[in-house]
């Protein structure tokens, strides 16, 4: 097996994270000779991590056909330094965790991708997974390392170099900044709830499947010997047996069960991916809110602190009184602690999506990406209820309350069997002396699980496929109440944008009109403080209409039905 040659995606830029070390002798062959392992690095136009194609040869090999354990964990800690190092951070592994998912058969050409979470002063934590050339994960790994040795400055201009053409600013403290793309592919892949339905879904998926197999006839095959001390000899058995259900209406009613079960769980699990994609927007949205009101905190402190000095100033000068000195002084430690609590806010709202993406929950800094203000769409028609996953599960609900119902009827059948065996019985081994038999076999219950239980199993299901009934129409009444609401109140949404830019315009040319009024004496402290006041609050409102607006956006979106899959 010779080594491939590795052919990097469009867009990826090769680049040599460790350019900067004195020998050129690596752990890992960089052209396969040593038929182990070949490795290539790159990186993409948008730079967020680090990119790897790593090709298996035949001397890592460990279970038959696959790649030893140790060679894909020796992969993952190199790539995962390699992140490290193209950011200008020498480190040392000091702890990896390695997670195998499937194994990786012998020349297969690997993508690895790792990516900085967090750079303190003395840690650095990169993470990273490994996947097959058909993008399958085969292993994931998170890995602490510790900076040994001051960075030079070729080791800086790397960094520098590196940080430029990935269109990042800051070189000293890494952030993992999640744009609302990166924030839908981890939920996809961890998200603890959506792999949860996910799993039962396939569940139902083999159970619908194991379903057919009453279908198929039944074959036994046996081989004995016996002995005792009342006979002379030992007696050899053999013997076949193949049996079939003709007729039982039973073994249908149960792969209609199965059937039903299935359509549930797929409904199910459409609609906790529009779940997962709501509350996702909301926490993203909630975390650009917070860090954008962290600006207009400072914004507010700033300006606080500003008419405070100059409060002060015409307070020292006599032309102003101790009242609204004290009341500007007052205003200035109000807006230091808004400023404080919209930090701590920050801290909150990361942690809620880090929840929803299955991370850590310090795995992502901050979110980064730009405000799309809603577009509102038409007034909602009949059209969207069609397919909605809600009405989906409602609709799998009735289709299981109608096999139930077969279910019960099918015991008033009979059930037609078949059967054939043939033996072999002899002193000696194999035995020569053939039997055999073949009979059908027709029966009907009477009393237990005849018709008297079928009556009751049979109206208990009835009552239950009514109920579904009632469920299906108040659920498509709700939802088109639903969908209604959403739209009102992203239209009420879209609107409140309009009139809050509008009114933060106003207030901030207002503000400085006042500013300068009052600074020149043409302004009472009271009518400067009502303009200030006014323009605080018009920031903070603006801010905050602009994520109830993404907010409702997600509401229409899950309304809809609108999966995380989607545009």
């Amino acid at each position: 097996m010779r080594p491939p040659n590795l052919v990097p995606k469009p867009g990826w830029i090769p680049i040599d994270p460790f350019w900067q070390l004195r020998t050129k002798s690596v752990f890992i062959s960089r052209d396969g000779s040593d038929g182990k392992l070949m490795i290539r690095y790159f990186r993409t136009a948008a730079g967020d991590s680090l990119k790897a194609l790593v090709w298996f040869g035949p001397a890592t090999e460990g279970p038959p056909g696959h790649a030893h354990g140790g060679s894909v964990a020796a992969v993952l800690d190199e790539v995962l330094g390699a992140a490290a190092w193209a950011r200008g951070l020498v480190v040392m592994t000091a702890k990896i965790t390695v997670k195998f998912r499937r194994v990786v058969p012998l020349g297969t050409v690997a993508t690895v991708e790792a990516r900085v979470r967090r750079a303190g002063q003395s840690r650095v934590v990169v993470a990273g997974e490994l996947a097959d050339g058909r993008g399958r994960t085969c292993a994931e790994a998170e890995g602490v390392f510790v900076k040994v040795l001051k960075a030079s400055w070729g080791v800086r201009f790397l960094a520098l170099c590196f940080l430029l053409g990935s269109g990042l600013a800051e070189a000293a403290q890494i952030k993992p900044d999640l744009r609302w793309e990166d924030c839908v592919g981890l939920a996809l892949r961890h998200n603890p709830d959506l792999a949860a339905a996910r799993l039962s879904h396939e569940a139902a998926r083999a159970g619908y499947k194991g379903a057919f197999s009453s279908l198929m006839p039944s074959l036994s095959l046996s081989n004995g010997v016996s002995d005792s001390d009342t006979s002379a000899k030992q007696s050899w058995q053999a013997q076949g047996s193949l049996g079939l259900d003709l007729f039982n209406m039973g073994n249908y009613a149960f792969i209609r069960s199965n059937s039903a079960a299935l359509r549930q769980t797929e409904a199910a699990l459409r609609l906790k991916s529009a779940d997962l994609r709501a509350s996702l927007a909301k926490a993203f949205a909630q975390l650009l809110y917070a860090q954008d009101a962290v600006g207009v905190a400072d914004r507010i402190q700033a300006v606080r602190q500003a008419n405070a000095d100059l409060v002060s100033l015409k307070y020292d000068s006599g032309r102003e009184s101790r009242g609204n000195m004290l009341r500007a002084k007052a205003d200035l430690s109000a807006a230091k602690a808004d400023a404080l609590a919209a930090r701590r806010d920050v801290r909150t709202a990361r942690i809620a999506l880090n929840r929803l993406l299955g991370m850590d929950d310090y795995a992502v800094v901050s979110a980064t990406g730009t405000w799309a203000l809603p577009v509102v769409p038409p007034e909602p028609g009949p059209q969207p209820l069609r397919g909605h996953p809600r009405l989906a599960s409602l609709q799998a609900s009735v289709d299981s309350s109608k096999a139930d119902v077969a279910s019960a009827f099918s015991s008033l059948w009979p059930t037609v069997s078949a059967g054939y065996s043939r033996s072999w019985q002899d002193t000696d081994y194999f035995p020569d002396r053939p039997h055999w038999s073949a009979g059908g076999t027709l029966s009907y219950k009477l009393f237990s699980g005849g018709p008297t239980a079928v009556y009751y199993a049979a109206s208990k299901s009835k009552k239950n496929l009514e109920k579904a009934d009632e469920n299906l129409r108040s659920g498509t009444s709700a939802l088109r109440s639903t969908l209604e609401s959403a739209w009102a109140a992203l239209a009420s949404a879209a609107s409140d944008v309009a009139v809050g830019a509008e009114s933060l315009e106003a207030a901030r040319q207002r503000n400085d009109e006042a500013s300068v009024r009052y600074a020149t004496g043409l302004m009472n402290f009271e009518n400067w403080e009502a303009v200030v006041t006014e323009f605080v609050q018009s920031e903070k409102y603006y801010v905050r209409v602009i994520r109830d607006a993404v907010s409702a956006m997600a509401d229409w979106d899950n309304a809809l039905g609108r999966p995380l899959e989607g545009p």
